[in-house]
Formats: structure tokens, sequence, C-alpha cells
């Protein structure tokens, strides 16, 4: 469950959202048995509708996990030719997501780069029509530049996990060692909210910042 909405609404938006697809109702499974952190349902199903209003041609993922939130959007851009660049640092999760990929027939569609992402997303060339990220939130802040770098005018950056449990709340309380994290996530969530960017910040999961890069602005 996430932190922001009561878990009754939570659970009742959850139930609205029909996933037929066998491999992600798989996916859901392993993540929930392996413990490891993939997205709701609720981003997902964000991810895919603004996949079809946007029709991206080239899309920069960070954070690929199993493959779980590629799939959301490989669905869609196979509709239009669209790509994928995805990155993971775990050996064994990037592994993974290859095998997924090769199973749904879309890793004709997705690049997955195996790699820490603050060395790789430098050393990437040309633009994005849309930016997922789901990795470490303290590296966002520092992501940050190169993001607005790759995204092409009139583009999209969403950026999960963005209220982290609510501690980015003004005199929330929290253990120390989590201080910066906290910092970072709040400057962050200041610099995505100014020009050139046009941001919205939805309580789904937890926190999700949608925002859009203006054409003039480059």
């Amino acid at each position: 469950m996430g932190y922001l909405l009561s878990e009754t609404l939570e659970t009742f938006l959850r139930r609205q959202i029909e996933v037929s697809d066998p491999l992600l109702q798989a996916l859901e499974t392993e993540a929930a048995d392996k413990h490891i952190a993939i997205i709701n349902r609720e981003v997902g199903q964000l991810l895919s509708l603004l996949m079809q209003l946007k029709t991206p041609r080239r899309v920069l993922e960070i954070g690929t996990a199993i493959g779980y939130s590629t799939l959301w959007m490989a669905g869609y851009t196979k509709w239009w030719g669209g790509k994928i660049i995805t990155i993971e640092r775990h050996p064994e999760r990037h592994r993974r997501a290859v095998q997924v990929f090769k199973e749904a027939g879309v890793d004709h569609l997705v690049q997955p780069l195996l790699g820490d992402a603050s060395e790789i997303i430098p050393e990437l060339t040309g633009s994005f029509d849309f930016i997922f990220v789901d990795a470490a939130k303290g590296q966002y802040l520092n992501w940050y530049p190169y993001l607005k770098q790759l995204l092409a005018p009139g583009g999209v950056l969403v950026t999960d996990n963005v209220l982290y449990r609510g501690l980015v709340l003004p005199n929330s309380q929290f253990p120390r060692r989590k201080k910066t994290m906290v910092a970072r996530l709040r400057q962050y969530l200041k610099e995505i909210q100014q020009p050139p960017f046009t941001s919205v910040i939805l309580p789904l999961g937890d926190g999700v910042a949608v925002s859009f890069l203006q054409e003039e602005s480059q």
C-alpha cells in the first residue's frame, strides 16, 4: 500500500484497474514474493495514458527493476514504433528484465542498459520525448540538469516517489539519516515547479510528479 491515500480509497482505486496481461500479473506476484520495488498499478495506468497522449518516439527510463514499468510503456510504443532506453544497476534484475522483454515480444523496442545511472546519463546523446524516473530518490536532484538537457522541448518528465511517504511535507518527523534525502527531494520538487517546467504532483503510490518542458524554453 502507499502512504498518501487512505487504505480504503487506495484499494478502491486499484480495483478499478484491470490488468489482463498475464505477464504483468506474474511480475506483480514475483515482485511481492522477492520484495522488489515496482510501480503501483495506478502509476502504470498513468504511464500508459501519458504514452497514448504523447506518442513519444524516444523514451528514457531510469530504474528498470524487473521490467514491469517498462512493459506498461512498451505496450503502447509499439503502435508508433517508439523505442525505450532503460537503465538498471542491479545485474540480477537487469538479466530478469531482458528475459521479460523477450517473453513479451518487445525486446526489439527496448534497449536495456546495465550500470549506474549517474555514469550512464551524462553519456547519453540525442533527445527524448518522454522520461520516466523511478530509482534512487537521493539522486534525483543530481540528475535533474541532465534530464532537463536530454528532454526535447514539449517533452514529458515523470518522476515517481517524490513525496517519500509524506516526509517531504513541512514539519514532518523523520530519522536523522533521512535528512539529506528529504532535503534533496524538497529541492527537486522546487526545481520542477519552475520554468522551463510546468508540473503537477499527484498523490498516487508514493507521489508522482508529471512535468512538461515548455517548447519555447530551448
